[in-house]
């Protein structure tokens, strides 16, 4: 069934429209709930989704030092944890620091990995839950000494590489097949380790193909560090016997490359890296692999390609089937702006004019993106000075942009947020930060962790039972955004039941059980297929093509299906009927 919103949002006042000149769910939510507003620091987030779970841990000093916390959330951010979790447990709260928390989920499992003090020098430690966050470890578990741990997962394995200075800060891999149970009985030594690494090594895993990517003083310590590869296809089990250098476009030794960030979708492998080739000012350099790392680019790829006198870093990269995508802080248009080059064929060619994104009012300096990509759709998020967190998208493998950024956060000014993290998982796209507003001197001390929905859907409340003590569901799929198509999706009822479909853009009325979408309503008809009277046998599924109306932006979107169904235990609105919970979407 396709139907058009476009006479239903008309009949919605402007003024109603213009109140909701946001993009994402209203107010964002404080996630650090265990010490009171202001009273102590969260630093450090990483963030991580998978289907409707959102999890995000940091590093918190409440205890005097700093522990490892984690919150949770299994209906996309609409509610979390009541208290947030210490994971750091095999130590007493607070005895020493514990720091520079990495995070990763697949399915059921998400895993933590960061460096601990607790005995002496730098080890690293791992927590873990099987069941979405529901229960972990009760004792944290050390993987080895190091630091600057980094960590992904896919399927049920976890792999985890760091710097280590058993040698000369060389580059340690190990690796879980079956969700933390068990590990390697050994680190495996990944770099050939001729002289120290110059920073944290990266990792991404696609399947059983694990890619690591560092910066390394190669040619000696006193010369510039160059970037370097090594991959594993057997889930660490194996990898290539000499490490591969991977930019290409200068010497060894000569163009200083640092930095490097890495990403990968299937066999589509990218890297990307700040280099100092061209002087002493910073460009943004890329390498790509279509062949699970075997061959690179015999040349690698300037990105920035602006004038000579500018300053292009920390780039990002993310990659999505064959597209590739990088965003960085550049000094060309002002203080720093965000800009973005893409590929579409897997690194080979690019833009020849980066695209820039911060493009709203009121900014002085950007800083500090970050990006996801999933199918067609790229996100990124950044911190505005003296804005806030802001964020931009595109649907079309970043061919096209909102003409405006989005700001995320609903702080009320004084220092800025910071350090933006951002998941997606299906169709919602989310973003935690550190936030200064519960500091009453609103300075760089005593941040909050803080979470928003930048778009996508969100349950709420509860529906009701129908035949045979079934609760129907209501999800929804694809991009709730301009010029898009969305679907709202019913399941679980009775076989054949007529029903109704509700839409509204007033909220929610929040009344569990009833009716939860506030008029004004569109009613929407639908049967439900399946073997008629089956109970949880009927489905259907509605599409809504949005106007390609930037007014729209920050519209909320509210539904709830209610089904008629003689096998529901009560009764409502005159006739027996079940409903499903509601569902909320915000159209950016």
């Amino acid at each position: 069934m396709r139907l058009d919103l476009r006479r239903f949002l008309m009949l919605v006042s402007a003024v109603a429209l213009g109140s909701q000149a946001r993009g994402q769910k209203t107010p964002d939510l404080r996630i650090d709930v265990g010490s009171p507003p202001g009273a102590t620091g969260s630093s450090a987030p990483s963030m991580a989704a998978d289907g409707a779970s959102v999890y995000v841990a940091w590093s918190d000093d409440r205890n005097g030092l700093e522990d490892i916390y984690c919150n949770c959330s299994a209906d996309g951010g609409a509610t979390w944890l009541a208290a947030d979790l210490r994971l750091d447990t095999g130590s007493a709260p607070g005895a020493s620091r514990s720091t520079f928390p990495r995070i990763a989920a697949a399915g059921d499992a998400v895993y933590v990995v960061w460096g601990d003090e607790r005995n002496g020098a730098s080890d690293l430690y791992l927590n873990r839950s099987l069941d979405r966050g529901a229960s972990w470890l009760p004792a944290d578990v050390r993987l080895s000494d190091g630091y600057w741990p980094e960590i992904a997962a896919s399927g049920p394995s976890v792999y985890v590489v760091w710097r280590d200075f058993r040698g000369a800060g060389d580059i340690f891999f190990n690796r879980s097949l079956d969700g933390g149970s068990s590990w390697l009985p050994a680190d495996v030594r990944i770099d050939a380790g001729f002289f120290v690494t110059s920073g944290p090594a990266r990792i991404a895993a696609s399947g059983a193909s694990v890619y690591v990517t560092w910066a390394e003083y190669r040619n000696g310590p006193s010369l510039p560090s160059d970037i370097l590869f090594n991959r594993s296809l057997d889930g660490g089990s194996t990898w290539l016997a000499s490490e591969r250098r991977l930019d290409v476009g200068s010497a060894p030794g000569v163009g200083d490359s640092f930095y490097p960030e890495i990403a990968a979708s299937g066999s589509v492998v990218g890297v990307t890296w700040q280099d100092h080739r061209n002087g002493n000012m910073d460009d943004v350099y890329c390498n790509c692999s279509s062949d699970g790392g075997s061959t690179w680019l015999a040349q690698d790829v300037h990105l920035d390609l602006a004038a000579p006198a500018h300053v292009s870093q920390h780039p990002e990269i993310a990659v999505s089937g064959s597209s590739v995508y990088v965003a960085w802080m550049e000094d060309v248009a002002g203080p720093h702006d965000i800009d973005l080059n893409r590929s579409l064929d897997g690194g080979v060619s690019w833009l020849t004019v980066p695209v820039r994104l911060d493009t709203g009012p009121d900014v002085a300096y950007s800083s500090s993106p970050t990006l996801v990509a999933s199918g067609s759709a790229v996100y990124v998020t950044w911190a505005d000075s003296p804005g806030g967190i802001s964020f931009n998208r595109s649907l079309d493998h970043g061919t096209t942009w909102l003409p405006s950024h989005r700001r995320i956060d609903l702080g009320p000014g004084g220092y800025p947020p910071m350090h933006p993290r951002i998941a997606v998982a299906g169709s919602s796209a989310y973003v935690a930060w550190i936030d200064f507003r519960d500091n009453p001197s609103f300075d760089n001390t005593h941040g909050a962790v803080y979470f928003d929905l930048a778009l996508g859907f969100q349950r709420f409340g509860r529906g009701t039972p129908g035949t045979g003590g079934r609760v129907p569901t209501i999800s929804g799929s694809g991009h709730t955004s301009t010029g898009a198509t969305f679907t709202v999706h019913v399941a679980n009822g009775r076989g054949g039941a007529l029903g109704f479909l509700f839409v509204g853009t007033n909220g929610a009325a929040q009344k569990s059980g009833l009716l939860l979408v506030q008029p004004p309503l569109l009613h929407v008809p639908f049967t439900l297929d399946g073997t008629p009277g089956a109970p949880g046998a009927g489905s259907t599924s509605m599409a809504f093509p949005v106007p390609n109306d930037l007014t729209l932006l920050g519209t909320r979107l509210d539904f709830q299906a209610r089904i008629l169904d003689p096998g529901a235990p009560s009764r409502a609105v005159g006739r027996i009927v079940t409903l499903t919970a509601g569902l909320e979407a915000w159209i950016l």
